[in-house]
């Protein structure tokens, strides 16, 4: 599953900044990789917090107003949530 990088966001939580990506795949039309990387303290290289790939082609025709750029905005704002919040949970655990 081989795709070119279409948006990146930083993002700072925690003190830590973090990468959102998001990658075509090449050769599917609407699909899409959502990943979330991010490099703690100490640490040389970042680390994967999340990934997930999303098809929106069965999407699309039910929503015949929205663009595929908002379908992915959509994704990414649900995405960072998802993450911060996770983060969140975690914070003080032994």
């Amino acid at each position: 599953m081989i795709g070119r990088i279409i948006a990146e966001e930083e993002f700072l939580h925690q003190g830590l900044v973090h990468h959102l990506f998001v990658s075509a795949i090449e050769g599917v039309a609407c699909e899409f990789r959502f990943e979330v990387r991010c490099t703690a303290a100490g640490e040389n290289q970042p680390q994967t917090l999340f990934e997930k790939t999303i098809d929106f082609s069965d999407i699309l025709p039910l929503c015949p107003n929205t663009t595929i750029d908002q379908l992915i905005e959509a994704e990414a704002r649900a995405i960072r949530l998802s993450v911060v919040t996770e983060e969140d949970l975690h914070a003080h655990d032994p």
